[in-house]
């Protein structure tokens, strides 16, 4: 966890660092911060769609969403603005 935390602080620009912090985090019991992470890990990827989608998806569904208000992430997912 403390590689991960010191990358993103150095500037680390990497999506896959965060959703990687995110399992540490729920790992530890931080849920909340896990799906800031996760959050953050699918904003960052934009329309190149999220590589780790199914296994946010399985960890933490109220963050994907089909339909309306949300911000689409690749063609096969939506994320839910808390």
């Amino acid at each position: 966890m403390a590689d991960l935390e010191a990358a993103l602080a150095d500037g680390a620009e990497d999506p896959g660092l965060l959703f990687r912090r995110g399992v540490s985090r729920r790992a530890l019991g931080d849920e909340a911060g896990a799906r800031e992470d996760w959050l953050a890990h699918l904003m960052a990827c934009g329309d190149e769609g999220p590589p780790f989608v199914e296994e946010i998806r399985a960890q933490a569904p109220e963050i994907l969403t089909e339909g309306g208000g949300s911000i689409a992430v690749g063609a096969s997912a939506a994320v839910s603005m808390p």
